[in-house]
């Protein structure tokens, strides 16, 4: 994201936050970025799948629909 758009959100409540507290939307959104886009720490609960017996593109699908939870990701592919 270059530039937030606050008044036209897809966010509302991120939105309010960048316009009322820049200070701690800037804190929130390095959280999030580590959270969620740092793939180092995924390629490895990708891998702990796959080294179960589990396909590649399965994992990540299961991983992503788990939001990123081992355990749960697990129980879906588990359940299928």
């Amino acid at each position: 994201m270059c530039e937030p758009v606050p008044d036209d959100p897809q966010d509302a409540v991120v939105a309010q936050e960048y316009k009322t507290n820049r200070k701690q939307y800037e804190i929130t959104a390095k959280k999030w970025t580590t959270d969620y886009a740092d793939w180092s720490k995924n390629e490895v609960k990708i891998k702990t799948i796959v080294d179960m017996g589990f396909d590649t593109k399965k994992a990540k699908e299961s991983l992503i629909r788990a939001n990123w939870d081992e355990n749960q990701a697990l129980q879906y592919l588990l359940d299928q």
